[in-house]
């Protein structure tokens, strides 16, 4: 079973732990900064046996829209519906809000995270030409109107 619920600063090393390795991480220091965000949301997804962290998500909102900052997985539990749940609970916090409307940027080759997004409502809206590095990739942004999820 897997809960989700409020990132901690008790939390931040085992998250920039499980973003070591991916592309665009964040370390600790980028973390930590999210906590003191007053319009973000920053949720964590726990396994129930065992208690750890499998997985992370972070948005921040201004007025009727928000944007999705960075979800992460652990690799071992992806494609079990992690992200999803990430996904489900931050739209609900975020239409708590009166969010209307989520973007997010997606590495344009990223294809599992650009197929959950399709699933999960999301449209292409744009593209942002060699918007990463390392490695150098465009940015395709995703919107959705969330108001009702």
């Amino acid at each position: 079973m897997l809960r989700i619920r409020d990132l901690t600063a008790a939390d931040i090393d085992r998250v920039a732990q499980l973003e070591q390795g991916e592309p665009s991480a964040w370390n600790s220091v980028d973390i930590r900064r999210e906590l003191d965000q007053p319009e973000g949301f920053r949720l964590v997804a726990v396994e129930e046996s065992g208690g750890g962290i499998v997985g992370w998500c972070c948005s921040r909102s201004l007025e009727t829209e928000a944007e999705l900052l960075k979800i992460t997985v652990l690799d071992r539990c992806r494609r079990r519906g992690v992200a999803s749940a990430l996904l489900a609970c931050l739209k609900g916090r975020l239409v708590g809000k009166g969010v209307r409307t989520l973007f997010l940027e997606v590495r344009s080759h990223n294809d599992p995270a650009f197929q959950l997004y399709r699933r999960d409502g999301f449209a292409e809206v744009g593209r942002r030409r060699r918007y990463y590095s390392s490695p150098e990739d465009d940015a395709l942004i995703m919107s959705r109107e969330i108001a009702g999820a």
